[in-house]
């Protein structure tokens, strides 16, 4: 696997594997202050106001292996199966995006969901202790 940087790319566009690469982020860094636009030149990933774009990803292909946090903070990408994920204590990215009778359970911290139409009355969402979520 090969590891990337952000606050070294800050402002670039490479080339990203989804089955292979991580993008890591620093120590002091938190996964639910991350944001994803899908662009005809890639994914453009925002945090803390930098931007890298992953040339030809899309959102739908992320895997919760693709980002890497120090501080535990984890992001994670929904599938189409019925997923049961678990947050952690620090701030969170937790999509709900892709199908399937989804359970999560945040933990603390300030998490950000992020939910299309198929998230529905057949998922279960617990924010945990944070305040944001």
């Amino acid at each position: 696997m090969a590891s990337f940087y952000f606050a070294s790319l800050a402002g670039t566009t490479f080339a990203f594997n989804t089955f292979t690469d991580q993008l890591v982020f620093g120590a002091d860094d938190l996964a639910g202050n991350l944001r994803f636009t899908d662009s005809p030149g890639g994914l453009i990933v925002t945090h803390g106001g930098r931007t890298v774009t992953l040339s030809g990803v899309t959102f739908g292909a992320l895997r919760s292996s693709n980002f890497g946090f120090p501080n535990g903070g984890v992001a994670q990408f929904d599938s189409s199966n019925s997923d049961s994920r678990t947050g952690s204590a620090v701030s969170d990215f937790l999509a709900l995006n892709a199908g399937g009778n989804d359970t999560i359970i945040a933990g603390g911290g300030d998490d950000l969901f992020f939910a299309n139409a198929r998230f529905d009355s057949a998922d279960r969402l617990d924010g945990g202790a944070g305040t944001g979520d």
